[in-house]
């Protein structure tokens, strides 16, 4: 059991480091550095779109899928319910 959890952390890690790289190619993108033409409202729009995906999307799912593993782990076979809070957001 110890062994298919290592490789499952590792499967875990390697696309955590593919979406940092795709992050980062896509924040590139996006700079003025790059870009031959300002911003339209659009373009921003679609823009903080990206941004909220790749970062708390993304995340989010990591993290879930983390405490599924962990709970796994120390022997706990049932998933966290939908209705308990593991985290909040609020402005």
């Amino acid at each position: 059991m110890m062994t298919m959890s290592l490789v499952t952390t590792s499967v875990l890690i390697n696309k955590a480091q593919d979406n940092k790289k795709r992050s980062m190619i896509q924040a590139a993108f996006r700079t003025y550095e790059i870009r031959r033409t300002p911003q339209t409202p659009q373009d921003e729009k679609r823009a903080g779109m990206s941004y909220f995906h790749e970062t708390i999307w993304n995340g989010v799912l990591m993290f879930l899928r983390r405490v599924d593993i962990a709970l796994k782990n120390i022997g706990i076979d049932e998933r966290v319910p939908y209705n308990v809070p593991l985290m909040q957001f609020s402005s």
